[in-house]
């Protein structure tokens, strides 16, 4: 990833990055299983949380109503939400 070019200037544009990622993948080789086992095993069941996963298994339970959700528009230029 390093040698990939810029996709905008540093300071002209906010975006995501793939630094998530990368920080994903040196806790499954440090940790030496897959990401969310160790996950599971070191935050999720600890800190009792039952119902915490990567993955969707059952969307009518996490589903909000249509109408709960707000949304703002998003400039894509200045890389915000107005």
């Amino acid at each position: 990833m390093a040698k990939l070019p810029l996709v905008y200037q540093p300071g002209t544009t906010w975006d995501y990055s793939h630094a998530t990622d990368v920080l994903g993948r040196v806790i499954e080789v440090v940790a030496g299983k897959p990401l969310y086992q160790a996950f599971r095993e070191m935050l999720f069941e600890p800190l009792g949380m039952t119902d915490t996963s990567f993955y969707l298994t059952d969307p009518a339970k996490y589903a909000a109503p249509r109408r709960a959700i707000r949304r703002r528009p998003h400039d894509r230029r200045r890389g915000r939400c107005q």
